[in-house]
């Protein structure tokens, strides 16, 4: 499985601080290798997006039914991620 992060996902892994950013990135590379605890799940508005919870981020993605690669959409707080 392989992950590509959007312009606008880029764009948004430089707000949170380095430690955050750290813990995102950790995240994702978990999910890539498939590993266990992660708070992974699909949004209930939409068919074919899912969030990755990282404390009070939320890592939002969209699987490309062709390729099979995952793509980070966006990564915001969580009071705005779902606006």
């Amino acid at each position: 499985m392989s992950i590509e992060l959007t312009k606008r996902a880029k764009k948004d892994l430089k707000k949170p601080d380095a430690v955050t950013r750290e813990r995102i990135l950790l995240t994702l590379y978990k999910f890539e290798m498939h590993q266990e605890n992660i708070d992974f799940s699909k949004l209930s508005d939409s068919s074919d997006k899912w969030r990755i919870r990282v404390g009070r981020w939320r890592v939002v993605l969209d699987k490309n039914a062709k390729s099979g690669k995952w793509q980070v959409l966006y990564i915001k707080l969580r009071p705005k991620a779902y606006k």
